[in-house]
């Protein structure tokens, strides 16, 4: 059950990263701060995905059984 919880806590988080990634550029005051923001989003979304990735490969195993 906690593999599925991380699961969906590491979609949630993806598609929060995804959303700011589609947000207008003009939220932010200047084009730095828009580039800063992307850049840090990209970054952010890879973790997480690889995290993701981890967590659904890794598992948990059930004592006993093979």
């Amino acid at each position: 059950m906690i593999p599925t919880i991380g699961l969906m806590i590491g979609v949630y988080i993806l598609f929060r990263f995804s959303e700011t990634l589609a947000l207008s550029p003009s939220r932010y005051r200047n084009a730095a701060a828009n580039v800063t923001i992307i850049v840090f989003a990209i970054l952010g979304w890879l973790v997480v995905a690889f995290c993701t990735v981890d967590l659904m490969l890794s598992g948990t195993k059930t004592p006993g059984i093979p």
